[in-house]
């Protein structure tokens, strides 16, 4: 899905030599990682450079080499504890690489640590703001020695021209969502809650194929309000209200 001449056209365009993802879900568009938790994890694309270099906390590595993802380096950050046996497979073995090579103490000296070794000084980064405090920003361009710019206009310029492929990705998940509504909609009764209708929709989505993403689902006056399911129950003549999407 990563598309690799748009944002090395973006980038020349715009005279930037890095750009940093570091919201949940551009880390994803850059580099198709996607972890359990939401701590912080950044994609770093460097100009001229193939892949996408990573930051992850410690634990998350091994999520590269389960998916098959493609990427350039991997810096960690942070202590993950475990019994390490006496036979290990190769997959354990480069886990256990990705794991200590290049491993800091925590996510800003991770990222600091990647600015050094692959970019320089002197660049210009396109830094995303969204997960990082004013003052962790500030510490980056001070000690990465590099002009920081705003990377939110870029990822919107990236992001409004779907491809082929996130065309077909989005249309199976109207269509998956849609069948799971529906099917749902089928075993809606009295006396039920939001909840147990919540199950019904999201097991039908796994059915399908698809993980959970939003789940509104609200019934009579509370389909009006934020509508996280809970325990009303449905009355007869109750309105039933879904925003609902999929993964």
């Amino acid at each position: 899905m990563i598309q690799i001449g748009r944002i090395q056209n973006i980038l020349d365009e715009r005279g930037i030599d890095v750009v940093i993802a570091t919201s949940p879900e551009n880390v994803f568009y850059m580099s198709g990682f996607r972890g359990p938790l939401e701590p912080k994890r950044y994609s770093m694309w460097v100009e001229g450079r193939e892949l996408p270099d990573l930051i992850l906390p410690n634990g998350d590595t091994d999520l590269l080499i389960t998916n098959q993802l493609e990427f350039g380096e991997v810096y960690s950050y942070g202590d993950y504890y475990y019994y390490e046996g006496p036979d290990l497979s190769n997959r354990e073995r480069e886990i256990l690489e990705l794991n200590f090579k290049n491993n800091s103490p925590d996510a800003n000296e991770a990222l600091l640590d990647a600015i050094e070794n692959l970019v320089g000084s002197g660049k210009t980064i396109a830094l995303e703001s969204k997960n990082l405090t004013e003052e962790e920003a500030m510490l980056i361009e001070k000690r990465s020695k590099c002009e920081i710019i705003a990377a939110e206009g870029i990822f919107s310029e990236l992001r409004k021209i779907k491809s082929k492929e996130e065309i077909e990705k989005l249309e199976k998940s109207v269509s998956i969502t849609e069948a799971s509504i529906e099917y749902s909609v089928g075993q809606i009764k009295p006396g039920m809650t939001e909840k147990d209708l919540e199950k019904i929709y999201k097991k039908r989505l796994i059915e399908l194929g698809a993980e959970p993403g939003f789940c509104l689902i609200g019934f009579g006056p509370h389909s009006a309000e934020s509508c996280i399911p809970s325990d009303v129950t449905l009355k007869g003549g109750d309105i039933v209200l879904y925003d609902v999407g999929c993964l």
